[in-house]
């Protein structure tokens, strides 16, 4: 099902998404460190700051980098890729990679926020139900795909329709695995 050109077209794509995962993991670092530092000084204040302050500037970033692929990301495309047809295939899906740094936020913030606070198990419980509910939502996707004519074209796209579900399950499965992320209750315990 996937060519040269789709492989090559995904490959561009996927500095995108390496540029804008160093960026967002960089707010996720700091989020862990200043969380972690506070609940070890059960400084409730500077808990909630840390909070608030690496969430803002994630999102700013999220934001920035969705703005900034979406403008630049045509022009961009073309100096990575000098084939036509591959400049054609990733600008097809560069919607996906528009939404990622913005879909991104959540799931990298609540990493960020759960290992400050040593939330594994919780991470666990989120990442495997994750798993599970992308599993499910990537095989019915497939499943109606291939029934429909043209599906071999739409199947090559079923790969950027993942990693945007995975970081909105992510998200969700995060924030739903347990009702204990809030700042108060992270010092209770």
């Amino acid at each position: 099902v996937f060519d040269d050109v789709t492989l090559a077209a995904n490959y561009v794509l996927l500095q995108f998404l390496e540029i804008t995962a160093y960026a967002m993991d960089g707010y996720a670092f700091a989020a862990e460190a200043l969380v972690g530092q506070a609940l070890g000084a059960r400084a409730r204040a500077t808990l909630r700051r840390a909070v608030r302050f690496s969430s803002f500037w994630c999102l700013v970033t999220g934001l920035l980098l969705a703005a900034l692929v979406a403008g630049f990301g045509p022009f961009l495309i073309a100096q990575m890729a000098k084939s036509v047809p591959v400049q054609e295939a990733a600008l097809q899906y560069l919607p996906w990679v528009v939404a990622a740094p913005i879909m991104g936020v959540a799931p990298w913030m609540l990493d960020g926020l759960f290992i400050g606070a040593v939330r594994t198990r919780q991470m666990r419980k989120a990442s495997i139900e994750s798993l599970l509910i992308y599993a499910v939502a990537l095989a019915a996707c497939a499943l109606m795909a291939a029934d429909q004519p043209g599906a071999d074209e739409r199947l090559q796209g079923l790969p950027w329709n993942g990693p945007w579900l995975e970081l909105a399950d992510g998200a969700m499965t995060t924030e739903l695995v347990d009702d204990r992320v809030h700042a108060d209750s992270l010092l209770r315990d």
